[in-house]
């Protein structure tokens, strides 16, 4: 039996593979100029990527280049970390330099001669939607990349802690995030599926025993070839590799080391290729071509010395999607032939293009990065890079494409294909263009010196203005043979494709998805739907100011999808006080311990919300109140008591004037926008107020003063003064402004004589947050309106009413180990929870992976809690702390660190309430002594300057009523 072993999810370094120096340049610019490549792909500015080329401008194989992308890793961590670059190839040296990190690599290299729409971008930027109807994993906004997914996989695979190199291939995506793949490092292992023998004819294909040891390893076998072998099991089925791999760094390093010594890596070495020749060594049985070059020979021979301390294995998924997007019939299949609801129209997949409106796109038509061109596309058609021409028409026929791209000198290059051509087969082996025998062209279409004369390297394709391009290459689809010359306006595909200009490339995307997006905001059909379209055309706006506007856009767009749900006004007046009579309201604040975020909108909205967390009584009180008492005078009066600021307000537009989040001095902005949530100085909802008052209404000026205040005031009977005051300090991150604002909305109810319940109050209280910009959940007010602990959770929609399940938190565990420490340090709550919904509004995979776990974490307390066991409540605070702090590294800062410091060695976890940066410490002691020890040393020196060690006990009581003298 195998001994478990630590293991961690992803990897820590990402090299991609290229043909050469050039399609290496190209794709570092594609992945930086597109905004959401670059943040799901380099996050950290590159500094955990590489694009590693094939060397000397040849093709070395997968194999070599393979060890080419380690040895690159290594003189990486050595110039960081210096020392002797002879150790490069030494198996010790590289072994200790990368143990515990683990390097994933895809060879995303080669000239994509079967899929010519992608040869410029390289296929590894081929979109690739979701089969299912919705995509959990993006939005419908912007389709993920084949990057995008293979990194997802890569990201969700577990390997063990020494580390160890993951190899996949370029274009593949086997959607592993929804089970789990883990590597115990022991030996070399390959990750298979089950196939038909006529699928494993295209792939490589593994004879293995019951214990998984791959007895042979066979590449493209024919199908007899694999009934003689014994490869078929019961079911007629054989094992087909996926192209994933795992190598344990003791036997990467011997690999890199031995090819040095063999002469690999000379610059006129041999070509070796990973799957064909390099794992196969590693199997039972090898048969070895004779004809090899002796370098090779010798460092595959040694290989298979290495290989008998650790033999091959391979594992079968239990699924497997095996998206492969190879040929242009397979980026069919795997786009226009997978469209779903958000992702295309009439079954056409249509990304980053503005068509004219009275285009014509049949079912199964591909288009991407095509700007405003009026176009006729035919069935499984495919149409890619045409820019902007109003007065262009363009018509595509069924199984034809055609691909214009930017090239050096400001010129264009058209190609034209027919879905089934692939570029490599040669003239006299069946190669075709556009559909017809590649032997019909003339000779004088190739170089003498060109063998195999293949449609790449045939001199067809027109080069020069955009519309002369369009053109040519428009005859060429209607009469390939007879139209083709090979005049000076022509070069080969092999020519255009080194000669392409990637800036302007990169650019003419930029600016299709800008168009594309823009269309999107104006044709969304949600609140959400707009937000998430504004998010993505932000970051791809011309300046900083129209980049705010974006964002403004998006985060109104969410305020909005809130407010949508109806009606969240509490008051609806029936009654009048007498003057003087008051009504007083007190709340507890709260503790989040899990899953904090994941009840913030849109992110509950669209997932589901699940936080953990406690109603506290600090320093033996409830310390948030607040209070109406009614008045004489037609007036409103607004006091802060923990402030010490009052004022009143005569007219209704001052008092509902407009909300500005990021004026400082509007003390007042919870009270008046309470007021404005509540509807009770306006008859109906929230939304008349709220519209007479929003800045960009026409006329709101107006509006705004038609809107009496004394009338208002007359039908509650007469002017009121509010109330509202905290026994805590500014910027908590107790839930302090949250469960005010819930006080504020429920005293104005009572004050107006009306009931209210728990689930419109923390509607209200979260579409008041929205109101106030702060971009808050339903958490902190659920949190401290109920007593006690529990789990609160929601389901996707925009119903957002917390399910309450209370818990009992051990007594002991409370008294024992838990201690809270002011830090003297305001929390920015704002702006990192505004952070936090602009990263999941671009809708990256990491962000969605890490709110998932960060649900997670919610659940798994709850269980922990519910059994009473000490440390796995701990441990889970600590996770979920982790978590947050990962999705916004703000969450924390130097300063709460070097805090905490002094302490760590008696500490099981700590977490910073709310939403980080500042605020109370929860701190969670090993134990009683641990705990001790602690409150000792903070006793007699505060952690920071002016804070201080709080008593903090779980609330029996919610918000409650009390007694106002």
């Amino acid at each position: 039996m195998k001994s478990e072993v630590a293991s961690r999810r992803g990897f820590t370094d990402l090299v991609l593979t290229a043909a050469n120096r050039g399609q290496a340049r190209a794709t570092l610019r594609t992945i930086r100029g597109d905004p959401r490549l670059r943040d799901e792909i380099a996050p950290d500015a590159g500094g955990r990527l590489l694009v590693v080329p094939d060397a000397g401008g040849r093709r070395v194989g997968s194999g070599v280049a393979t060890l080419a992308a380690l040895v690159a890793v290594v003189e990486r961590m050595r110039r960081r970390v210096g020392g002797d670059p002879r150790a490069n190839t030494d198996a010790e040296a590289i072994a200790s330099m990368l143990g515990g990190r683990t390097v994933a690599i895809v060879h995303s290299g080669g000239d994509s001669r079967r899929l010519p729409a992608y040869a410029a971008e390289g296929k590894i930027f081929v979109p690739m939607p979701s089969r299912e109807r919705v995509d959990r994993n993006a939005p419908p906004i912007e389709v993920p990349t084949l990057l995008e997914r293979i990194v997802g996989d890569l990201d969700s695979i577990e390997s063990p802690s020494e580390g160890g190199v993951i190899v996949a291939s370029g274009d593949v995506w086997l959607d592993l995030a929804s089970q789990v793949v883990r590597f115990d490092g022991e030996a070399i292992e390959c990750i298979a599926f089950e196939a038909s023998p006529e699928r494993g004819s295209r792939h490589g294909v593994f004879i293995a025993d019951a214990s998984g040891d791959v007895e042979e390893f066979l590449q493209k076998p024919s199908v007899p070839a694999m009934r003689e072998r014994g490869c078929l099991d019961r079911e007629g089925r054989v094992l087909v590799d996926s192209g994933l791999a795992f190598i344990p760094w003791r036997v990467a390093a011997e690999w890199v080391a031995a090819a040095a010594c063999c002469g690999v890596f000379d610059h006129d070495g041999p070509a070796i290729d990973l799957y064909a020749d390099l794992l196969p060594v590693t199997a039972k049985r090898w048969r070895d071509r004779p004809d090899r070059d002796p370098r090779a020979a010798s460092f595959l021979d040694r290989v298979r010395e290495i290989a008998a301390a650790s033999p091959l294995r391979v594992r079968c998924l239990d699924r497997c999607a095996f998206r492969h997007a190879g040929s242009t019939r397979e980026l069919l299949t795997e786009t226009a032939g997978a469209v779903d609801e958000g992702h295309g129209e009439a079954g056409a997949f249509r990304r980053d293009e503005s068509l004219r409106s009275d285009s014509l796109i049949a079912p199964g038509a591909f288009v991407d990065r095509c700007g405003d061109v009026h176009a006729e596309l035919g069935e499984r058609s495919v149409f890619v890079g045409v820019p902007s021409d109003p007065g262009m028409t363009i018509t595509i026929p069924a199984d034809r494409g055609l691909v214009v791209l930017p090239v050096q000198g400001g010129l264009f290059a058209a190609i034209a294909f027919g879905i089934d051509d692939d570029f490599k087969t040669p003239r006299d082996a069946g190669g075709t263009i556009l559909g017809s025998p590649l032997r019909d062209l003339d000779e004088s279409c190739w170089s003498a010196d060109d063998r195999d004369r293949t449609l790449w390297t045939a001199r067809v394709w027109p080069i020069g203005s955009l519309e002369s391009v369009v053109a040519g290459a428009l005859a060429l689809i209607a009469d390939p043979i007879r139209q083709t010359n090979s005049g000076a306006s022509t070069r080969s595909a092999a020519e255009i494709f080194a000669a392409v200009d990637h800036r302007r490339l990169v650019e003419q995307r930029r600016h299709a998805r800008v168009d594309w997006t823009r269309r999107r905001v104006d044709r969304a059909e949600s609140a959400v739907e707009e937000a998430r379209a504004a998010r993505a055309v932000a970051p791809l706006a011309s300046d900083q100011a129209e980049r705010a506007a974006w964002r403004q856009r998006a985060f109104a767009a969410v305020a909005r999808s809130v407010a949508s749900r109806g009606s969240s006004s509490v008051a609806s007046p029936v009654s009048a006080w007498p003057v003087g009579e008051h009504v007083v309201l007190r709340a507890p604040a709260r503790i989040d311990l899990a899953g904090g975020w994941t009840d913030t909108p849109p992110i509950c909205v669209e997932r589901g919300g699940a936080v953990v967390n406690v109603a506290i009584e600090v320093d033996g009180v409830a310390p948030l109140e607040a209070s109406v008492r009614r008045l004489d005078e037609p007036i409103v009066r607004i006091e802060s008591r923990d402030q010490g600021r009052s004022a009143e307000f005569v007219d209704m537009a001052t008092l509902l004037r407009p909300v500005d989040p990021r004026d400082a001095d509007d003390w007042a902005l919870l009270p008046r926008t309470a007021i404005a949530v509540s509807g009770i100085l306006v008859s109906g909802t929230l939304s008349a107020a709220v519209d007479a008052a929003d800045a960009e209404s026409p006329g709101r000026e107006g509006n705004l003063h038609k809107l009496d205040l004394r009338t208002s005031l007359d039908r509650l009977g007469g002017g009121f003064e509010l109330r509202i005051a905290s026994g805590l300090p500014k910027g908590s991150g107790l839930g302090t402004s949250s469960i005010l604002g819930a006080l504020t909305l429920a005293s104005l109810a009572r004050f107006a004589g009306a009931t209210f319940d728990r689930d419109r109050l923390i509607a209200a209280t979260s579409e008041l947050e929205q109101r106030m910009g702060t971009a808050g959940g339903w958490q902190d007010q659920a949190g401290g309106v109920t007593a006690g602990a529990k789990l609160l959770e929601t389901a996707a929609g925009l119903e957002q009413v917390p399910k309450e399940t209370p818990l009992s938190i051990p007594e002991s565990f409370w008294r024992d180990r838990v201690l809270v420490h002011s830090t003297g340090m305001q929390r920015l709550a704002r702006n990192i929870l505004q952070q936090v919904v602009w990263r999941w509004l671009g809708g990256g995979r990491r962000v969605i992976r890490i709110v998932d776990r960060i649900h997670g974490t919610a659940l798994a307390l709850r269980a922990a809690i519910d059994r009473g066991d000490d440390d796995a409540i701990a441990g889970l605070i600590g996770d979920a702390w982790r978590l947050k702090c990962e999705l916004d590294p703000g969450s924390t800062t130097p300063e709460i660190e070097a805090m905490v410091a002094p302490i760590a060695g008696d500490l099981s976890s700590w977490a910073l309430p709310g939403a980080g940066g500042g605020g109370f410490l929860f701190l969670i002691a090993r134990d009683a002594a641990a705990a001790a020890r602690i409150r000792d040393r903070c006793t007699r020196e505060p952690l920071h300057e002016g804070g201080r060690l709080h008593e903090v006990a779980v609330a029996r009581h919610g918000l409650r009523m009390i007694d106002p003298t």
